[in-house]
C-alpha cells in the first residue's frame, strides 16, 4: 500500500481523513474510490452521463494527451513510460526483427504512440506529441509556471464535510496557489476558440473541484490557469487564467453536484426534472426565435 505523502512533509492542516500522494501511477488512481471532476460534470448533465464515465474508449488523441503530459510534467518518466510504435518494414528481415522486439515490450508501457505518418501526409502522432510539448517549453509564461511548481501529478483523496461523499482529483501542477492544468487540443487556441472549447468542457467547473482538492490537502487556492497546446499545425502554446467569476460560479455547481450524489440515485436518470410520483416531468418543447426566420418572407 501506498504511504500518504503531504505537501508540507508532516500533515498539518491536513484532516485524517485526506490522502494526498506524489506521483501516484495514474491507473491506481483512476482505480481508487472518490467523486471526480470527470463525473461531477457528467453528473451535472443527467445520472445517465454519469454511467457513461467509465464507457469512454480510448482515442488517438487521448493517447497524444498523455503522452504530452508525461513529456512535459514527467519528463524523467517519459521514455520508460511513452512507447513508440516504430515506422518499419515488417516485410523484410530487419523489420520484422524490429516489430518482434515492440510487440515483447509493448504492453510495458503506460501509453503508446505510432511514429507511422498518416496516408494523408503530416507529422505522426509521436512527432505530434513531441511538438505540442516542445511548444509547452517555447512558451515563457508556460515554461515558467511549471518550473516554479511545487507539485506535480498530485493525487488528493478526501471527504466532503457536508455530505462526507468521498471525492478525488488529481492536479497536472500545483505553483504558488495556482492550480495549473495542461491541455490538449486539436481546436484553435486563440481566445475566442478557447472560450468555447473550455465552455463545452466545463473547464471552470474542473477547476473548482481541482481548488476543493486543494484546500483539503492544506494549500493555498488563489486560481486556476491553463496551459492549452494545440495537436496539429501551427502548434503553439497558450497560458490562460480563469476567470475568478466563472470559478465561484462552477464552485456552486460542484456543490450542487456532491449534494446530488449524496441524495442518491432516482428511479429516472434522464435529461427531464422527477415529479412528485417519481417519473419525469413532460417538458414543453418551443421553438427559438431564430429557427422561424428560414420560413419568413417566403412565397
Amino acid at each position: 500500500p501506498l504511504e500518504p505523502t503531504y505537501p508540507d512533509g508532516t500533515g498539518a492542516g491536513v484532516g485524517a481523513d485526506v490522502l494526498v500522494i506524489e506521483d501516484m501511477p495514474a491507473a491506481e488512481y483512476h482505480a481508487a474510490e472518490g467523486l471526480s471532476s470527470t463525473q461531477v460534470r457528467a453528473l451535472l448533465r443527467s445520472w445517465a452521463d454519469y454511467d457513461e464515465c467509465g464507457n469512454v474508449v480510448e482515442n488517438a488523441a487521448m493517447r497524444i494527451g498523455t503522452a504530452v503530459h508525461l513529456l512535459v510534467l514527467e519528463p524523467e518518466r517519459a521514455p520508460g513510460a511513452v512507447g513508440v510504435e516504430p515506422d518499419v518494414d515488417r516485410r523484410t528481415k530487419d523489420g520484422k526483427a524490429a516489430w518482434a522486439e515492440w510487440l515483447r515490450l509493448a504492453d510495458t508501457y503506460e501509453v503508446t504512440l505510432s511514429d507511422k505518418p498518416p496516408r494523408t501526409g503530416g507529422p505522426s502522432d509521436w512527432e505530434r506529441a513531441q511538438k505540442c510539448a516542445a511548444s509547452v517549453s517555447a512558451n515563457p509564461k508556460a515554461a515558467r509556471a511549471l518550473a516554479r511548481a511545487e507539485h506535480r501529478e498530485l493525487s488528493v483523496f478526501w471527504s466532503d464535510p457536508e455530505t462526507g461523499v468521498r471525492c478525488k482529483a488529481r492536479l497536472d501542477a500545483y505553483a504558488a496557489g495556482y492550480v495549473c492544468d495542461v491541455k490538449t487540443t486539436g481546436l484553435g487556441i486563440d481566445i475566442a476558440s478557447a472560450q468555447k472549447w473550455w465552455g463545452n468542457r466545463g473547464g471552470p467547473i474542473q477547476i473548482a473541484w481541482y481548488g476543493r482538492a486543494a484546500r483539503a490537502a492544506g494549500l493555498a487556492f488563489n486560481g486556476g490557469l491553463v496551459i492549452a497546446s494545440r495537436t496539429k499545425a501551427p502548434f503553439v502554446a497558450e497560458v490562460y487564467e480563469i476567470d475568478p467569476s466563472d470559478l465561484f460560479d462552477a464552485e456552486g455547481l460542484c456543490m450542487d453536484a456532491v449534494a446530488k450524489f449524496a441524495a442518491g440515485r432516482p428511479e429516472w436518470c434522464g435529461y427531464s426534472l422527477t415529479g412528485d410520483d417519481g417519473e419525469p416531468v413532460i417538458q414543453t418543447l418551443s421553438v427559438p426565435p431564430w429557427a422561424w426566420a428560414q420560413y419568413e418572407g417566403r412565397g
